[in-house]
């Protein structure tokens, strides 16, 4: 961070073509009241259509109040967060994306979800709302100079996105799971 500029216009000029019936609305800090029940109903589409590998887990089903206070316990925590919602033409919320900087002088930021609902995919909605984030970021914690993102290997598109971004990969993370046998 920051972005160099020239790669910035370039990419919200693509992006601007391909999401021409979308538009963002961003924020800093916790949600806007108004958009809590879209925004929860966007985590739990989220949740249940996030790749997980062969791993075994139930989605979560979110609801406004769930999401604020997770909201407002990484505020506690002194993170700062930074969200981009996707609306389509009649103002429905389509994808999103969140960044939660970490308290103080810190340089470091962790990207969280970026979703796009999978019936508006293919439309540079993920590239737009990352991009929309990244000004916010700059805007409100200039002082910030890494994002760290996770994206799964499987995730062409989101991965695409990131490259493109300037993000280069430098670990791999994995997750295991094991079945315990409790009667024992």
């Amino acid at each position: 961070m920051p972005v160099p500029e020239e790669r910035l216009r370039a990419l919200e000029k693509t992006a601007a073509k391909r999401a021409t019936e979308y538009h963002v609305v961003g924020w800093t800090g916790l949600p806007p009241l108004d958009v809590l029940g879209p925004f929860a109903h966007l985590h739990t589409l989220m949740d249940a259509d996030v790749p997980t590998g062969e791993l075994s887990r139930e989605p979560v089903v979110y609801d406004a109040e769930r999401v604020l206070r997770g909201q407002e316990r990484l505020v506690e925590q002194r993170y700062g967060l930074v969200t981009t919602l996707i609306r389509d033409q009649d103002d429905s919320p389509v994808g999103y994306t969140t960044m939660c900087v970490m308290g103080g002088d810190n340089q470091e930021v962790l990207q969280d979800n970026t979703f796009v609902l999978r019936s508006r995919r293919g439309r540079g909605l993920g590239m737009l709302s990352k991009l929309s984030n990244l000004r916010l970021l700059s805007e409100h914690h200039p002082h910030v100079r890494h994002v760290h993102t996770w994206t799964a290997e499987d995730n062409d598109a989101m991965r695409a996105v990131n490259q493109r971004l300037g993000f280069c990969p430098v670990e791999t993370m994995y997750h295991l799971e094991r079945a315990l046998d409790r009667s024992a």
